[in-house]
């Protein structure tokens, strides 16, 4: 199971750290080898194996936000990517993942609010980005990528959910919810033991 987004909602979930993959903020730079592609910002080492959960804190579509926001790459390139991600996607899909995808919406004046916050807490100094206030300058534009990430790349079998987030106890509690849901479709059971279970209960009676 993939989480293309790092959910605050999984903190309450059983996740090593080799269970999250952080993808650098500048993807665009990365080298890529998915797909038969030579974009994609994920690697085979990056899917999650049977049993296995793994949550991406920023994803493959990176690459059709601030890459096209910024013109870092030319439109006829960072265009094609939309459908790049639906057959990477399927195809991961196809392998037996579940893929659940989240975008988290904060509202502009939320945002503001949390990096005034930021600024006159020392608590939270950590959190705050300079970059931050230059990116709010790119609103609208952001705005207009998102829209194309949910018209291109919403699919029957990756679809997309909206989380409002202004309030965190409701992201966190809808963000579980999904993947309770999740879960459950997948009529998940315990593994059977790996030793005769007959034998092993008489020698514990014995004890």
């Amino acid at each position: 199971m993939t989480f293309p987004l790092y959910p605050h909602g999984l903190f309450g979930t059983y996740l090593e750290a080799d269970n999250v993959t952080y993808l650098h903020q500048d993807a665009a730079s990365f080298g890529y080898v998915i797909c038969a592609s030579t974009w994609l910002g994920l690697s085979h080492f990056d899917i999650p194996a049977a049993g296995e959960i793994i949550v991406f804190n920023r994803s493959h579509y990176e690459d059709v936000l601030p890459v096209r926001v910024h013109n870092l790459v030319p439109e006829e390139v960072w265009s094609q990517r939309y459908d790049l991600i639906n057959q990477f996607e399927r195809e991961v899909t196809d392998a037996g993942t579940t893929i659940i995808k989240l975008l988290l919406v904060v509202s502009k004046d939320e945002q503001k609010q949390r990096l005034t916050d930021r600024l006159n807490n020392p608590a939270k100094y950590w959190k705050y980005n300079p970059a931050d206030i230059d990116e709010r300058a790119y609103w609208d534009a952001y705005l207009e990528a998102y829209q194309a990430i949910l018209d291109k790349t919403d699919t029957d079998i990756a679809p997309w959910f909206i989380v409002g987030a202004d309030r965190k106890w409701f992201s966190r509690l809808a963000v579980c919810e999904l993947l309770i849901s999740a879960l459950e479709r997948l009529n998940l059971d315990w593994p059977p033991p790996t030793f005769d279970l007959a034998v092993e209960q008489a020698r514990a009676a014995a004890l």
